[in-house]
């Protein structure tokens, strides 16, 4: 036998999982500090510069920048659209597109 389970207090893996411990709660504590920090600045910019948070929601959406592309062909049996841009649907592959467009 090897010492057997009363052997694990001095195991170097136990060890360093907790320090890898200590060392997460520390880098969760400089991430909130960091972000508190940050969001700190954002906001007297924010307020200097007479920015309003809609500003900020328009320009963090997906859509922002984007035009929205109305579906040419959809799928009867499951409602599921296709714009005709990018990759063909596999549901349209090996059949007539004009089969599936929208009227």
């Amino acid at each position: 036998m090897h010492g057997g389970v009363s052997g694990l207090e001095n195991s170097r893996y136990l060890e360093l999982i907790k320090r890898q411990r200590k060392l997460q709660q520390e880098i969760d504590f400089a991430k909130r500090t960091e972000a508190k920090r940050i969001i700190e600045y954002i906001v007297d910019m924010m307020r200097a510069f007479d920015i309003q948070i809609d500003d900020i929601e328009m320009r963090l959406s997906r859509a922002y920048g984007r035009k929205t592309i109305a579906p040419k062909y959809m799928n009867p049996k499951t409602g599921q659209t296709w714009s005709g841009r990018g990759r063909q649907p596999l549901w349209m592959k090996g059949r007539n597109a004009e089969d599936f467009r929208i009227k």
